[in-house]
């Protein structure tokens, strides 16, 4: 379980800020984008529980233990993989899409252009496959 901090405001709202180890790069993958629904417009929470980077594009954030939501960003942001804390802008606890931003150390802040809500079975399920290939 990472190590998540407390959230603090910023500017724009509050600012969640999450921990997570960096995951290693040559593992079994999974098709985000076939989990992904349609696009969403913005995602209410009360706080935010993990984080996992895709690529330097795309993450997946929990609004809670049982809602995965898969963001992808207007462009890259190059130290998403190799950062253990991450910053997501908000404003009356929702996040919102072509609005708020990721902030990652060493990186301007990366502005969401989608969020599209995963479905949390489907998420399991595929995560547990890839699990069971690693153990091979």
């Amino acid at each position: 379980m990472p190590n998540i901090q407390a959230p603090y405001l910023a500017s724009l709202g509050a600012l969640a800020v999450l921990s997570l180890s960096a995951c290693a790069s040559t593992r079994p993958t999974i098709d985000y984008e076939q989990l992904a629904g349609p696009s969403v417009s913005s995602v209410r929470f009360n706080r935010l529980h993990n984080w996992q980077p895709i690529n330097d594009t795309q993450l997946v954030i929990w609004t809670d233990l049982r809602s995965p939501v898969l963001v992808n960003l207007s462009f890259p942001c190059r130290e998403l993989d190799f950062n253990h804390s991450i910053g997501v802008t908000s404003f009356g606890h929702q996040i919102v899409a072509g609005f708020d931003k990721v902030i990652v150390d060493g990186d301007p802040a990366c502005r969401i252009k989608s969020l599209h809500r995963l479905d949390p079975k489907a998420l399991r399920a595929a995560q547990k496959q890839v699990r069971d290939a690693k153990r091979g």
